[in-house]
């Protein structure tokens, strides 16, 4: 099978995100690379066009608007939603490619690329419990899915939100099938707990779950999310409301 991997980036050259995964990339030949930028001006967009990454410009400051629109622009059979800050095991990208033809969705087994107890369990409950419970598998899990299953999905695929667009992404395919964990790693960074302390990070990540089942605005959601760090999102001179 053809596998495209969708990459939505934003000033990703910056904090070596992209050196870093890019060789699990180039170990696996004829993969169709696809990076969607949100407007980097770090060097991301040059490295990735020098790099064989097709590279096509968002400007809605939405990942989900970049992982859409890498969708629209890919022609492989399987598509890799690859999390920016995270290394797939090259492995599992050919364990994709040489999949007989059939509809199937999911992600890698998560890790986290720094030990702590904390990160373990994370990760544990990531791979053993939600997919179990709610059928959700977030996008550091290097989410995957066959076009057949996209193709049967409204447009845009992920929902257009400025957080938890990877949730909603599942609650679409998961009317079709269980999600699927390949044992093949996904090993994402622990910046955001590094940067704003282990118990802080944790406590921040189940209010913004409860946040998104009580209804709040995923935009202000968001906002106190990427506050300090603007991974995903920049809002320094954005207008209030994205378009």
């Amino acid at each position: 099978m053809k596998v495209s991997v969708i990459l939505p980036t934003l000033n990703e050259f910056k904090r070596n995100d992209l050196v870093r995964l890019l060789p699990s990339l180039q170990a696996c030949k004829g993969l169709e690379l696809i990076a969607v930028d949100g407007g980097s001006t770090d060097g991301t967009i040059e490295f990735l066009k020098k790099n064989s990454f097709q590279v096509f410009a968002d400007s809605s400051n939405r990942r989900a608007d970049r992982l859409s629109l890498g969708f629209k622009k890919s022609t492989g059979d399987i598509l890799v939603f690859h999390h920016p800050r995270s290394i797939l095991d090259s492995e599992g990208l050919r364990y994709l490619q040489n999949l007989p033809t059939q509809s199937m969705w999911g992600g890698f087994r998560h890790g986290f690329d720094r030990e702590h107890w904390m990160l373990r369990f994370t990760s544990w409950y990531s791979n053993q419990i939600r997919p179990r419970l709610s059928q959700v598998i977030y996008l550091d899990h290097c989410l995957f899915a066959t076009r057949d299953l996209l193709e049967k999905v409204p447009e845009p695929c992920f929902p257009a939100v400025d957080i938890f667009e990877d949730t909603l992404f599942c609650y679409r395919l998961r009317k079709f099938s269980r999600p699927q964990i390949l044992n093949f790693k996904s090993k994402t960074s622990a910046v955001r707990f590094e940067q704003n302390g282990f118990w802080r990070q944790a406590l921040l990540n189940q209010v913004m779950k409860l946040c998104f089942h009580l209804g709040v605005s995923a935009l202000q959601m968001n906002r106190i999310y990427e506050k300090g760090l603007s991974l995903n999102s920049n809002y320094s001179g954005k207008p209030k409301t994205n378009k």
